[in-house]
C-alpha cells in the first residue's frame, strides 16, 4: 500500500511541474517580443513589456510621492518661471528667489554654469543633505575659454544636470518620438529645395572654424545648399521666430538640413539643429557627434552621417542622387511609420527628473548608460536617493571621454574629412 502511496506523489509532483511549466511558459509569452524575455535588471525593449512589468510599483511611487509633503527645487539665478511640477513628475516646487534656499524642503539647488563661480554662489550656511547641481549645456571647448570649471570644483557639487547620458540628471535639446510621422509620401508635397544650412558661431571654437570651412567648399564644389545666419550674412527668419514654428515651417520646404555643431565628437552633444529637422519633416546631415550618439536617437536609416563618406564629392554625389531619385529618398523616413519602442520610454529630464529622483522614483536612472549592464538584478525603479557626493566638473567636462573633443587643431584634409591633429 505504502508503494503505491509513492507512486502516487510521484505522479502528483509530475503533474505539477508540468502544470507549473506550462504556466510559466504562457506567462512568459505576455512579456516576450522579437525573442526577448524581460525579467529582472533587462530594460523592457516594448511599452507593453513596461507597462506589465513595472507600471503597478511606478504609480505606487507616484501615489506615495502625492501625500508627502512638497518639496523644493531652487533654480538659482534662473530665467525659468516658478511652476508647480505636474503628478507624473512627483509634484515639486520649482522656484527662484533667493529665499528659498534656507527652506527645509529645498533639497535641491541648481546653479547655472556662469553663476558657478564663488562671487556669485549662495551665501548661506549650506544644508549637507541638499543637492548643488551643476547645469550646462554647452560643450566643452566653448567651457574650456574661461576659469567656469575650476571655479566649479571650489563650489563643491555633488550632481550634474548635462545633455550627457552619463550626468546625474540630464537635459535634451529634443526629443525624437514626439516628433515623427506615419505618412511616407507626405514629406515630398512641400520639398521646393535640396538643403539648408544656419549657422552664427564662426569662430568661437575650433569645431566651429571648421565647420565654417567644410560648408564654405561644400558651396565652392557646386552644391546648391542654401546658407544663412550671421556667418553668412543672412536669416531665413527673424531671430525671435528661430525656435518656433516660422522656422520649422521654412526648413520643411527642403529635403536636407545640415544639422552641424560647432564641436567634433564631443560626448552625446546633439543640439536643438538635429531635432529642428526632425519637427520639419526633413532628412539630417549630421556632423559633430559620432554616429553612435546620434543612433541612441533615431535609426541609422534616419540620417546621413558625413564622415561616412570617404571624400566630400562623394558626399554630393549622395545628396543629389537622392534628390533625383524620391523612392531612394523616402527611405530616410521610413523608420517613422514603423511601431518601435522609444530607448527612453516613460523618462522624464531636467526638472521633472530631480523631482521624481528626490521622491525617491528612479526609473530615469535606469535609462541612464551606467546602468546599461544586462547582468544587473537591482532594476532601480523606487528606492531612496543616493547620499550626496562630491562630483568633479573638470573631470566630467573635460577630461572623461572627450579627447577628440577637446582638440586644438582640427583642418579639412584634401578630400574634405574632418582630421585631429
Amino acid at each position: 500500500m505504502k508503494e503505491y502511496r509513492w507512486l502516487l506523489l510521484v505522479i502528483c509532483l509530475c503533474i505539477a511541474s508540468l502544470f507549473v511549466q506550462f504556466f510559466c511558459n504562457t506567462s512568459q509569452e505576455i512579456i516576450m517580443q522579437n525573442d526577448v524575455v524581460y525579467g529582472p535588471g533587462v530594460l523592457p525593449k516594448d511599452d507593453d513589456a513596461y507597462e506589465f512589468l513595472y507600471g503597478r510599483e511606478y504609480e505606487n511611487a507616484l501615489e506615495r510621492a502625492e501625500k508627502a509633503a512638497k518639496k523644493i527645487i531652487l533654480a538659482w539665478y534662473s530665467l525659468d518661471p516658478e511652476v508647480d511640477l505636474p503628478r507624473e513628475c512627483g509634484g515639486c516646487l520649482v522656484r527662484n528667489a533667493d529665499k528659498w534656499i534656507s527652506d527645509n524642503r529645498t533639497e535641491a539647488v541648481i546653479i547655472h554654469y556662469d553663476r558657478a563661480n564663488l562671487r556669485d554662489i549662495p551665501r548661506v550656511k549650506r544644508n549637507p543633505n541638499q543637492y548643488w547641481i551643476w547645469l550646462c549645456a554647452e560643450a566643452p571647448p566653448y567651457m574650456s575659454r574661461s576659469s567656469w570649471l575650476q571655479q566649479a570644483d571650489q563650489i563643491g557639487f555633488n550632481a550634474s544636470l548635462t545633455y550627457r547620458r552619463d550626468s546625474d540628471f540630464q537635459l535634451t535639446y529634443g526629443n525624437a518620438v514626439a516628433e515623427t510621422g506615419t505618412e511616407l509620401e507626405k514629406p515630398l508635397a512641400i520639398k521646393k529645395h535640396l538643403a539648408l544650412i544656419a549657422i552664427s558661431n564662426c569662430d568661437l571654437t575650433q569645431g566651429a572654424v571648421v565647420r565654417l570651412a567644410y560648408v564654405k567648399k561644400l558651396l565652392t564644389m557646386g552644391l546648391k545648399l542654401e546658407a544663412f545666419g550671421r556667418c553668412f550674412g543672412k536669416a531665413p527668419v527673424s531671430r525671435n521666430d528661430y525656435m518656433k514654428n516660422e522656422m520649422i515651417e521654412y526648413t520643411s520646404q527642403y529635403k536636407f538640413y545640415f544639422a552641424f555643431e560647432n564641436s567634433y565628437h564631443c560626448k552625446d552633444y546633439v543640439t536643438e539643429k538635429f531635432f529642428r529637422a526632425l519637427r520639419a519633416g526633413v532628412v539630417p546631415v549630421v556632423l559633430g557627434s559620432t554616429k553612435e550618439v546620434y543612433e541612441a536617437h533615431i535609426p541609422a536609416s534616419g540620417f546621413i552621417f558625413v564622415e561616412d563618406f570617404p571624400s566630400m564629392q562623394h558626399l554630393i554625389d549622395h545628396l543629389n542622387y537622392l534628390d533625383r531619385n524620391d523612392t531612394a529618398y523616402l527611405q530616410y523616413f521610413r523608420w517613422r511609420t514603423e511601431r518601435r519602442h522609444h530607448p527612453h520610454y516613460k523618462r522624464r529630464y531636467h526638472h521633472c527628473q530631480i523631482c521624481r529622483f528626490l521622491h525617491g522614483i528612479r526609473l530615469d536612472d535606469a535609462y541612464k548608460v551606467s546602468y546599461r549592464d544586462l547582468n544587473k538584478t537591482d532594476f532601480p525603479i523606487t528606492g531612496p536617493p543616493k547620499r550626496p557626493m562630491s562630483v568633479s566638473v573638470r573631470k566630467l567636462w573635460a577630461e572623461k571621454d572627450n579627447s577628440d573633443c577637446l582638440q586644438n587643431n582640427l583642418r579639412l584634409d584634401p578630400n574634405g574629412r574632418i582630421v585631429a591633429e
